[in-house]
């Protein structure tokens, strides 16, 4: 996974850098070096911070590895895919959603359920491409990075300051996500259907 100079060059401006970066490839700058260092697990921890819609990707699960089954508790191991940063959601055979309390769990690379196969998996894939990256994942990106290599550019009393912008980008990223997609739809039944009824 490559650097993106424009994403650095973000980090570097919040971090009151004016010393921008031509090519963050290339150059044998500490920033330089710092970035190449950092990217790719700062890359993936912001991944797997939040179920960012432009990362989410559907995977159907093949049948359980039987090198990874379980001694107890559980019947079935199935595989994650490696490009899997986070899960979003389970769900079984019948492709609904496995939602009921202890119907799954995640354990090493491998979600654990008493459920046959097919399962179906939607969640957060690895995205390298920094031309898919949506806004407001390159300035939750920036301020992280800019957090990671204060210290290394010289920086470390921004450090702090950094994460606390980017965990605040993170908590507003819902609000976001919340208006692109339709409110899940109401069951029939219960106590609305018998008032209406």
């Amino acid at each position: 996974m490559q650097p993106d100079t424009n994403i650095c060059n973000l980090a570097l401006g919040h971090l009151k850098i004016t010393d921008l970066l031509t090519n963050v490839l290339t150059e044998s700058s500490v920033a330089a070096q710092q970035f190449r260092l950092h990217w790719s697990p700062v890359l993936k921890e912001v991944l797997r911070a939040y179920p960012w819609r432009f990362a989410t990707k559907r995977w159907l699960l093949g049948g359980p590895s039987d090198t990874d089954k379980p001694l107890f508790e559980w019947e079935y191991a199935y595989k994650l895919p490696q490009e899997c940063m986070r899960i979003i959601t389970v769900f079984g055979a019948d492709q609904m959603p496995m939602t009921a309390d202890g119907a799954w769990e995640k354990e090493g690379d491998c979600i654990l359920t008493n459920e046959e196969a097919p399962l179906y998996l939607k969640g957060v894939g690895l995205v390298t491409n920094s031309n898919k990256f949506d806004a407001s994942f390159v300035n939750a990106l920036s301020f992280r990075l800019a957090a990671q290599v204060a210290p290394g550019v010289g920086e470390s009393k921004l450090q702090n300051g950094m994460m606390e912008v980017y965990t605040g980008l993170i908590a507003s990223g819902q609000s976001i996500d919340s208006s692109e997609a339709a409110p899940p739809s109401r069951q029939s039944g219960g106590w609305v259907s018998a008032y209406q009824g």
